[in-house]
This record gives C-alpha cells, sequence and structure tokens, in this order.
C-alpha cells in the first residue's frame, strides 16, 4: 500500500486543493465551458448565459484561467483545447462522469454530520432520486465499465452461456458479454434506470440481443437457469444482511454447477488497504443510507452462507477484483 509522505507542508497543501477543485466543479456546474463554446467571450456575457453575477462570475473565470481551463486575451475568455474537447457538453469526448462528480461533492460537503450522525445526512434514498440523478450517475458508471469490462468479461469466459447482470446499469457489461459469446443476457435493474439501459444498448445496435427487466434486486424475482450471476458494484450500495439476501436469491437462480461473480472493492482486514477502498466506504457513508466496502472475508462468509463453494479471487487492474462462487 502507498501511503503519502506527510509533513507539514504537504498537510497544508492537502487541505488546500479543495479550493482549486471546488472552483473546477463550480465552472462545470454553472456549466462556464459550455457556455463559451467555440466563442471568445466577456464574464458579462456568460454571466447573462448561466444565471450568474458578473463581477463573481470573472473572479471565477480568472481562476479557472489561471488554473488552465480557460483562455484570457485582455477581457475576453476562451475555451482552451482540453475544455472545448472534454468539458463542452457538445463535444463526443465530453466527460461524461462530470455531472455525478458535482453531486458527489454536494455529498462529501455534509462528510463531518454523517461521520458524527453514523449516516447520510439530507440524502434521498437510492429508488427516490430524480431522473436527472439517475442520467448522471449511470453515465459516470458506463464511462467506467465499457474499459472495465474488456478486462473482466474476457476472463469469465461466457459463450454459450445464460447471464443475468443484477444492477446493469448502462448495459456495458451485458454487451461485453454477448461480444464473448453469451447465450443471452438479462439485464435486471430499477424501473428508473432501464429506459437509460435501452438507450445505451441501442446506440451499439444490441437491443435485440438483451433482456431487459424492471425490479428491485431486494425484492422482485430473477427467474431462474442462469449459468452466470454478475454482480458488479452493487454490494457497497447494501448492509450486510441485504447482502446475504441478495446472494441467496441469487444462488436461487442459478442453474446447476452455475456460478456467482462479485465485484467490488474487498478490503484489508484492518478495512485500511486499499485505500480507494476506504474513502470509498467513506462515500458510501456520504451518500448512501447504510452503504460501506466490505473485507474478503466478510464477503466469502455471506457465500458460503447463501451456498456457494469453490469460492476463489481474481485480481484486476484497477482495485475492484472478483470473487467467483460455485453453486
Amino acid at each position: 500500500m502507498n501511503k503519502m509522505q506527510i509533513s507539514p507542508e504537504s498537510v497544508i497543501e492537502l487541505l488546500s486543493n479543495y479550493q482549486k477543485s471546488r472552483v473546477l466543479l463550480t465552472g462545470i456546474e454553472l456549466n462556464v465551458f459550455s457556455a463559451i463554446g467555440n466563442q471568445k467571450s466577456s464574464s458579462n456575457a456568460i454571466a447573462k448565459k448561466v444565471g450568474a453575477d458578473t463581477r463573481a462570475l470573472d473572479r471565477l473565470m480568472n481562476a479557472l484561467s489561471g488554473l488552465g481551463f480557460l483562455n484570457k486575451v485582455k477581457c475576453l475568455f476562451s475555451n482552451t483545447d482540453f475544455s472545448k474537447k472534454y468539458l463542452c457538453e457538445n463535444s463526443k469526448e465530453y466527460m461524461l462522469q462530470l455531472g455525478h462528480i458535482v453531486n458527489m461533492n454536494r455529498n462529501w460537503s455534509r462528510l463531518t454530520d454523517a461521520v458524527r450522525r453514523g449516516k447520510s445526512v439530507g440524502v434521498k434514498r437510492f429508488s427516490n432520486r430524480e431522473q436527472k440523478w439517475f442520467e448522471s450517475f449511470i453515465s459516470a458508471m458506463h464511462s467506467r465499465a465499457v474499459w472495465q469490462a474488456k478486462e473482466i468479461i474476457p476472463l469469465l469466459k461466457p459463450s454459450g452461456m445464460k447471464v443475468l447482470d443484477i444492477g446493469g446499469g448502462s448495459g456495458a457489461h451485458a454487451m461485453e458479454f454477448i461480444r464473448h459469446n453469451a447465450k443471452s443476457v438479462c439485464v435486471f435493474d430499477l424501473p428508473k434506470v432501464i429506459p437509460l439501459t435501452r438507450r445505451y444498448v441501442r446506440k451499439e445496435n444490441m437491443e435485440r440481443k438483451i433482456i431487459f427487466r424492471k425490479g428491485d434486486f431486494l425484492k422482485d424475482e430473477f427467474g431462474s437457469g442462469f449459468d452466470i450471476v454478475f454482480i458488479s458494484a452493487i454490494i457497497h450500495m447494501l448492509n450486510p444482511k441485504e447482502i446475504r439476501k441478495l446472494f441467496v436469491k441469487s444462488a436461487s437462480a442459478l442453474a446447476d454447477d452455475g456460478k456467482i461473480v462479485v465485484q467490488d472493492f474487498f478490503m484489508s482486514d484492518d478495512r485500511t488497504d486499499p485505500l480507494r477502498g476506504a474513502l470509498f466506504a467513506l462515500n458510501m457513508l456520504v451518500g448512501t443510507a447504510h452503504g460501506d466496502t466490505y473485507t474478503e472475508t466478510e464477503v466469502r462468509e455471506w457465500l458460503i452462507e447463501a451456498g456457494f463453494g469453490n469460492i476463489y479471487r481474481i485480481d484486476t487492474t484497477f482495485e475492484a477484483p472478483l470473487l467467483l462462487g460455485k453453486k
């Protein structure tokens, strides 16, 4: 585990980094980069477009220029090549995860209160959130899942298999299963998510090859006879009781000799490694009702309780390995 080198200077730098990130987050939240587009504009003109105070926005744009995200010549601002490519919403390479990062930052601002109370503060239940929130969330998850799926799915050798993708989101993993000749793939997700899943799948012309099923994976039935139940980046949203229930339901959905595949952060027994997992546990604290990151020992025990055997781990290049078990 790589820990930062700590000194008085590094502590001050760490504590001050919020200023730079907050400047960029506000620029994104106000759609400053999209409002500028390919033009050279004054702060007054952009303030009218985004609904902000002219003087205050001018100071924000000055800071964005100092950080290298805008150019400023005399009194006119323009996007840098980077900002045109990645921060303008009409660009094909726009960073889709930005909206979700803005939402997470709001939650993290309440971390102190969440630690005092032991639960998130002012955050709605996952299923009750607005459609716009889901769009940002699924966009962020899609950008991550697309490249991760290319590494994960070939390891599972799904050719000829019937797959259930629980909480499948954008369908990135489901589509990769199809590309590796899975017999069929069913994406099971919330009613607010499935229309978004269809949108992503339709872009790849794979809508006829995937089954879409709306439901709550803690309440509704999955069906049966699957060869693989795939659960990626789901258990960190749940408490231990819910995870046990999900694993038991997954076992019931599998055919004889079927296997469960769980991908997530699996923490060391002291819960400090990997660091991203330790930070993500706090992300779950501020952003969910009772989510967390769990140790590999805990997850193995819950899989065994649900009736799975031959449990083994496959490491990945992105600190979220797989745990597999056979029914």
